[in-house]
């Protein structure tokens, strides 16, 4: 009886981690101005199947483009109930054990690619979801965030991290049961800041 328990609750948590992250997801797509033209990167199917009997496996290079004419973002979305968020770094992987970061090695590479284009913004809009119901939603450019993690010697970042290498805070408003994020101030500002 007691693994039935501990399984129903690890299900539960993994529910309610995946629907968290989509809450996030939707409320950052209900958040975009309808002059903005909104994509969300479909995981492909196999992605969800993490056996290594496949030959290769499709990987997102990011979630989300958005383009706000004369601007391309490419956003990867993360959101954490946690203090901090793990990420990819060649001298973190052991390959003697599977390991799963939350940033992974290729929306790393995806988004230092689309990066070297002029005419994009790329990073992360990451989110944390604190004890006390409220969140704390930032932009972290690729660039900055490879700054600053190339340097930390511990295996995660956490928000103070953001902040203190360039994170932009994404103003944001409580709904009832979601948020509505200021995405139009967010691309007035990067069209401010790219000059456009």
């Amino acid at each position: 009886m007691k693994v039935e328990t501990f399984l129903y609750t690890f299900i539960l948590k993994v529910v309610i981690l995946i629907n968290e992250g989509k809450k996030f997801e939707n409320s950052i797509k209900k958040s975009v101005p309808e002059n903005c033209y909104f994509l969300r990167l479909h995981d492909p199917a196999q992605s969800f199947n993490q056996t290594d009997n496949l030959r290769f496996s499709l990987q997102n290079p990011y979630d989300i483009l958005l383009f706000s004419y004369p601007l391309l973002f490419c956003l990867e979305l993360k959101s954490t109930e946690g203090t901090s968020m793990t990420y990819f770094r060649e001298d973190f992987v052991d390959k003697t054990k599977k390991q799963s970061f939350m940033i992974k090695k290729n929306q790393i590479e995806g988004l230092l690619k689309a990066n070297k284009s002029d005419g994009i913004v790329a990073g992360f809009l990451l989110n944390w979801r604190l004890k006390n119901g409220s969140q704390h939603t930032y932009f972290w450019f690729i660039d900055d965030f490879l700054q600053c993690t190339n340097t930390l010697a511990k295996k995660s970042f956490n928000e103070s991290d953001v902040v203190n290498n360039n994170g932009i805070l994404i103003e944001q408003t409580k709904l009832r049961t979601n948020y509505k994020y200021n995405i139009e101030k967010f691309i007035i500002d990067m069209k401010n800041y790219k000059n456009v």
